[in-house]
Formats: structure tokens, C-alpha cells, sequence
């Protein structure tokens, strides 16, 4: 090769670097279009491992030079350009937190403890970035460019994923690599089910909420008389298994008398004993919560608990 053509192979690669560079160390200052996947323990990612996820998520060749069409360059122990498919990319492996220094403990209640978990547990993370500008047409192909790349680095170390721009986060579960494979992957950060929070039932205010949903039981079984089948309505109780437990949703499915049944709502963080989509017969005595919502203005009553758990006003 030409040795002009290795100097404009120099200078491109040294202009990603600095790019790269820029991107780490102010990726906190703006909305960075950014997926980041949060990682329970360090882990060492070369180019050559992402070459191969690249290539097996989109099934283009992947090269190793700035010259190629895509390519994957590795810069330093943590940053690596990469381009696929025209987009213009930066791949992070951090050895730390992303969030330095972690929130304290007590900023992390009224989150969905599985997110909050996530936030608290991970020691470690790597991202991809858009490092520049393009119009905001292109950003959903960008981010599927992003998600499908992203996807291929999740398992049992990723404790969940992060978009920076959206300020959105979702837990690691079953289906959250195939959901970032789909047309519209930041849905995948949309929470699917009610949100399992952390619970204080020797509150004071938490043990008034459920005298009122107690109290105000008739207006449900009112409401659910009417019930259409686009309306859900949902309980909360108390699942124990040993020393575990968890407050989770049930979607009911019908009520006769004091006795319910319904459908569990949530995938459990602690307990083992069930899991998301199993039958649950309960009775009335047992509930610590209601809500429901019906079609005609989509409203969420109930979920008294809910709004002590968020701090919203009543």
C-alpha cells in the first residue's frame, strides 16, 4: 500500500479517537443518542468481538481499517469507532460505574426495585453512541442500527439497559434482546408490566392505604361489574416465599364473592415461587391495593399505595 494512503488512514483513525474521546467525557453534558447496557460485573470487549457481533446482527462484512465500508477500529482498552451501514458509531467498555458517584440508596425509592437493582448492582458498562449529527428522520434507524448491535452483548452480566436521550431504563428480563431487535426497539424500554416498588407496610401512610382500598372495595366490584374487555383491573398482594417477599399485581379475571382470581402481573424480583403469568386465587381480605382502567378516558383509579410509594399528591 501506498504510504500516502496509510497517512490518511492515520489521520482518520486519530480524528475518530478524538471524536471517541469526546464522546466519553461528555456524554453526561447532553442528550446523547446512546443505548447503554449496565453490567453487573466488568467485562473485557475487543474489536474483533464486536466485528463479529456486528456481522452477525446485520451480515455485512466488517473490516478493520477506516478505508472499509464498515469497520470496527480498536482505538483503546475502552473506545472503538465503529461505522455500519453509513452510520458513524462509537463503541465504550468501561471498567466503572456509569453513574459516579452511584445515588444514595434512599433516591433510588418510588423506582420499580428491579430498575432500582439495576442502578445500585451494576459495576460496570458499555454503550454505542451516534458521534454526530444526522436529521432527526434518521434517528429511529439509528437506533435500531444501535439496539440490533447492543443485543448481541446482552446476557446473564447485564443487569438492564439505559437510553440517555430519553431518560428510560428497563431491567434485563427473557425477552429484552428480541424486543431491541424489533422495528421500534425503544419500546423495549416501555415497563410492560405495574411496577414491583419497594414496600413499608408498618408505614403509617402505607397502612392507611389499604383501610381505604379496604373500604372503598364495593366501588371496584362495581366498576368490574362493567368491566369491558379492553378495561384492566388489577390487585395488590402480598407474595411470600421463605424469607422473600414481594408486593406484586394481579390482573383479575373475575370476582365472586369475597374470592378473586386474576392473572400475576409482575415478574418477581425476590420470590422464586411464581412467576409472571401464573393463576392466583386470592380473597378480598388479602388485597392491599386496587386499580383499574377503563376505556371511556382511560383514567387510573385506585392505586392508593401508588401514590405514597411516588410521593404524588392525593
Amino acid at each position: 500500500m501506498r504510504g500516502w494512503v496509510w497517512i490518511v488512514i492515520v489521520i482518520a483513525a486519530i480524528l475518530l479517537l478524538l471524536v471517541a474521546r469526546a464522546v466519553l467525557r461528555n456524554r453526561r453534558k447532553g442528550k446523547m443518542t446512546a443505548l447503554v447496557l449496565f453490567l453487573k460485573e466488568p467485562r473485557a470487549i475487543d474489536a474483533q468481538a464486536v466485528r463479529r457481533a456486528a456481522t452477525k446482527a446485520f451480515g455485512v462484512r466488517v473490516g478493520s481499517t477506516p478505508d472499509e465500508e464498515n469497520f470496527v477500529i480498536q482505538l483503546s482498552p475502552e473506545t472503538m469507532p465503529v461505522r455500519i451501514n453509513g452510520l458513524p458509531l462509537g463503541f465504550i467498555c468501561a471498567q466503572k460505574s456509569y453513574m459516579d458517584p452511584k445515588p444514595p440508596q434512599e433516591s433510588l425509592n418510588g423506582l420499580d426495585i428491579r430498575i432500582a437493582k439495576m442502578i445500585a448492582d451494576h459495576r460496570a458498562w458499555i454503550s454505542l453512541d451516534l458521534i454526530q449529527e444526522i436529521p432527526p428522520a434518521m434517528k429511529p434507524e439509528a437506533y435500531r442500527h444501535i439496539a440490533r448491535l447492543l443485543a448481541e452483548f446482552i446476557d446473564d452480566n447485564c443487569l438492564g439497559i439505559y437510553c440517555p436521550e430519553e431518560d428510560e431504563m428497563m431491567f434485563n428480563h427473557p425477552n429484552l434482546k428480541n424486543e431491541l431487535r424489533g422495528e421500534n426497539p425503544l419500546e423495549a424500554l416501555q415497563l410492560k408490566d405495574v411496577p414491583i416498588v419497594q414496600a413499608d407496610y408498618d408505614d403509617p401512610k402505607l397502612k392507611a392505604t389499604i383501610d381505604e382500598a379496604q373500604q372503598r372495595w364495593p366501588e371496584f366490584v362495581a366498576a368490574f361489574a362493567k368491566k369491558r374487555p379492553v378495561d384492566r383491573f388489577g390487585v395488590k398482594l402480598r407474595f411470600a416465599d421463605g424469607d422473600q417477599e414481594e408486593f406484586m399485581w394481579i390482573v383479575v379475571d373475575s370476582i365472586d364473592g369475597d374470592s378473586i382470581k386474576g392473572v400475576l402481573d409482575n415478574s418477581p424480583n425476590a420470590v422464586k415461587n411464581v412467576k409472571s403469568g401464573d393463576t392466583v386465587n386470592t380473597t378480598r381480605r388479602d388485597v392491599l391495593d386496587w386499580t383499574y382502567t377503563t376505556d371511556e378516558d382511560d383514567e387510573i383509579r385506585g392505586g392508593f399505595s401508588l401514590k405514597v410509594l411516588t410521593g404524588e399528591k392525593a
